[in-house]
């Protein structure tokens, strides 16, 4: 993939990001040790947990760029990802185990879920974000789009894989510049 950097948002309080840009850098310490006092602490589905003040670390030692993780802000702030190659949805795609998932989000705009997951439909129980669901057997959303640098949680009945399409991307309305 090409170069790319990439500025997180985080919110106080809990937050699920992840990242379409595979840092250079992948250790958790150094990607979080900027904005270390701001960071409560970060985690994943399986125990890892990562606590910056007191340099408490379990099971999180690098940036695992098909991952999404659970932060949690004292304050709102900013993961930067200064430098890294772009993750090529072309040919890269995202392993989904039977259960929980954890997982990042790689396109670059946003888009529904019910289309993010259109090919392996008959295997998702549930998407979540920290806001909603969407539950495709029920035919039901209020979680809203998918967005960039945003993680999601996903619980599967049987393994699959995702693999992004960058036409699932919406077109952006007239006006939004960002």
């Amino acid at each position: 993939g090409s170069s790319c950097k990439l500025s997180i948002p985080v919110a106080a309080g809990w937050n699920i990001v992840s990242s379409y840009c595979d840092p250079a850098e992948e250790s958790m310490e150094k990607i979080f040790n900027p904005i270390s006092s701001d960071i409560i602490q970060v985690k994943d589905l399986v125990g890892g947990v990562f606590v910056p003040a007191f340099g408490f670390n379990i099971g999180l030692t690098n940036w695992e760029a098909e991952k999404g993780y659970l932060v949690k802000a004292g304050t709102a702030t900013t993961i930067d990802i200064n430098q890294g190659k772009e993750i090529d949805i072309t040919t890269n795609n995202i392993p989904l185990y039977n259960g929980w998932n954890l997982f990042a989000y790689w396109l670059q705009g946003n888009a529904d879920p019910a289309i993010v997951f259109s090919s392996i439909v008959s295997r998702v129980v549930q998407v979540k974000n920290l806001i909603g669901a969407y539950t495709p057997s029920f035919g039901f959303s209020n979680m809203g789009l998918m967005q960039e640098s945003q993680g999601y949680m996903v619980k599967m009945n049987n393994n699959a894989t995702l693999q992004y399409d960058g036409n699932d991307i919406l077109p952006r309305p007239i006006g939004d510049e960002n």
